[in-house]
């Protein structure tokens, strides 16, 4: 679930800070949406994730130029989820042994 929201923090922070569109945005948040979805199914997801796939459907549907207020929020929300979110064989910095699997 980590690799899709890399993506879509890179796109969001790209257009929040240079207003800059990349030329995969919507395909990226699609991608990431639909993998929201995916760990919807594959796991009980936090209401958090299910928000998310639903704010990135919308922006999708909206264009991210439509509302900078969205946007600030979705790549908030993104980066906070991202934040929690643990990477099998990498070491938090919380960790008592910094040794990868």
């Amino acid at each position: 679930m980590a690799a899709p929201l890399v993506d879509v923090r890179d796109v969001l922070e790209t257009f929040r800070r240079h207003q800059v569109l990349t030329e995969d945005w919507a395909t990226v948040l699609s991608d990431a949406a639909r993998s929201l979805d995916q760990a919807s199914v594959d796991v009980v997801a936090t209401p958090a994730v299910t928000h998310l796939a639903a704010q990135l459907r919308m922006l999708l549907a909206n264009g991210l130029q439509t509302n900078a207020e969205t946007v600030n929020r979705v790549a908030d929300e993104t980066q906070r989820i991202l934040s929690q979110t643990r990477i099998p064989g990498i070491p938090r910095p919380e960790d008592e042994h910094w040794e990868f699997a």
